[in-house]
């Protein structure tokens, strides 16, 4: 939406350096290779790299005029505004221009899951309402005020997508998005490294309540052990498949599900899909959109990225879930492998990040889950990965059928001859492995040893 530097300087605390309180400026950009009009243009102070050594180059591809934390800056600018802190900045500005929205905004965490949530309520609400989501993997500290200062004004709905690793990091977004509605999807053990518990990990989701009114509503994945017994003040409502107290129960098959006497499919498997397709559901008809207007959202949606992306090598079916992992989330994929129809099933896998001390205990639980879902062929790789053979094994899965790569340069040599004609594969791991990666090579190994 459209500001003024003067609205700018109130918003940020700042001062003016040169130009008019009442010159206006649209939309912001930390990017100062991309061509600009009527941006602000703020530069970012990080570990590496400090955006002021490209106010020049910002200035040169059309900002309107930038925020600065030193005097010493072009003077050819539309304007400049002194701060103390950038990056500060950028969340005031964000939170100045969300007080100005008259939209419902929704905020979404969790340990798995959000993303995909994320994509169904955004595909829901927009069906009653001109809607901004957060886009890609933009759910930080700067992530989320960048969304928030895409808006146009004119906005309905306003869904937010909410990361973290420590506690404070979500309060600090709460209050910048002020949501009226929150989502929780699970509570798992994603950067249990850093916070040191899930107990702990709880309490940080729950940090989404922090800048919500006192009429926000929460909504929580009741069949988690941990969010069906949540202390709040805010009014709840609980989605989920096992608990019949739940007013909006969920009862699935895989692609379809039954929730309030009504019926409804996904383009997308897995029983943790529906879980998180039922929240989506549930808001909707908080909202009071109609099972009609629902189910059209549902059908919208589109995954993002490397969730569970599914491709095809001559006669051999590819499930890509490459972008992150977690326990909950490997669980959820060996889930699907074990359901996919094909003449075996290999799983691909890799370590989980941020793990910690507990690291080898919940790598050998997805061995476990490997033996569950009767998985053919286990390809382990890297050394940590390890674990998730012993776990495995320990289920019962014939050390024959586990091929263990210590390092990424040996997987092509100790898979070339494993895949076969009808073969279904899942390639899993935290995306730090760029587990992709290694599919491209086995596509390019395949291609180049075609008979």
């Amino acid at each position: 939406m459209q500001l003024t530097v003067g609205q700018l300087l109130e918003a940020v605390n700042g001062t003016l350096l040169y130009g008019n309180r009442e010159s206006t400026f649209r939309y912001v950009c930390t990017d100062s290779r991309q061509a600009m009009t009527t941006e602000l243009f703020i530069p970012l102070v990080g570990e590496v790299h400090d955006g002021h050594q490209y106010l020049k180059n910002a200035v040169a591809n059309g900002a309107a005029g930038f925020l600065t934390q030193t005097e010493a800056v072009p003077e050819n600018a539309g304007f400049a505004v002194l701060v103390e802190d950038t990056t500060k900045a950028l969340g005031q500005l964000a939170s100045y221009v969300r007080d100005q929205l008259d939209v419902t905004v929704i905020g979404i965490t969790g340990s798995v899951g959000k993303t995909t949530t994320r994509q169904f309520v955004a595909s829901v609400v927009s069906q009653l309402g001109k809607t901004l989501a957060t886009s890609g993997n933009f759910n930080n500290h700067i992530g989320l005020p960048l969304t928030i200062l895409k808006a146009e004004g004119d906005e309905k709905y306003l869904v937010l997508e909410m990361g973290m690793n420590h506690l404070g990091e979500i309060s600090y977004l709460s209050r910048i998005a002020k949501p009226d509605i929150g989502i929780i999807t699970m509570i798992g053990t994603s950067h249990i490294e850093y916070l040191g518990s899930r107990e702990n990990i709880l309490k940080a989701k729950m940090e989404i309540t922090d800048g919500m009114n006192d009429k926000g509503i929460l909504l929580l994945h009741g069949d988690n052990d941990l969010l069906s017994q949540a202390s709040t003040e805010k009014q709840v409502y609980y989605f989920g498949e096992t608990n019949a107290r739940y007013p909006y129960r969920v009862v699935s098959e895989d692609g379809v599900f039954w929730m309030d006497e009504a019926t409804y499919e996904i383009p997308i498997t897995g029983i943790h899909n529906i879980q998180n397709a039922s929240a989506a559901v549930l808001l909707g008809k908080l909202l009071g959109a109609t099972p009609k207007e629902i189910q059209s959202g549902l059908s919208a949606f589109q995954s993002v990225g490397l969730r569970q992306k599914t491709e095809t090598l001559g006669e051999i079916q590819v499930i890509l879930d490459c972008y992150n992992a977690s326990a909950d989330s490997d669980k959820a994929a060996l889930r699907v492998l074990g359901k996919t129809k094909g003449q075996r099933k290999i799983a691909v896998l890799g370590p989980i990040g941020e793990l910690g001390e507990f690291q080898s205990s919940i790598l050998q639980e997805v061995g476990e889950a490997v033996q569950e879902n009767q998985i053919d062929k286990l390809v382990c790789v890297e050394e940590a990965s390890h674990w998730i053979q012993i776990g495995a094994m320990d289920a019962g899965m014939n050390p024959e059928d586990i091929v263990f790569c210590p390092n990424r340069e040996e997987f092509i040599q100790k898979t070339y001859n494993l895949w076969a004609a009808g073969d279904v594969v899942l390639f899993k791991a935290s995306r730090a492995y760029r587990l992709e990666e290694l599919y491209e090579n086995l596509k390019q190994f395949l291609s180049d040893n075609k008979e």
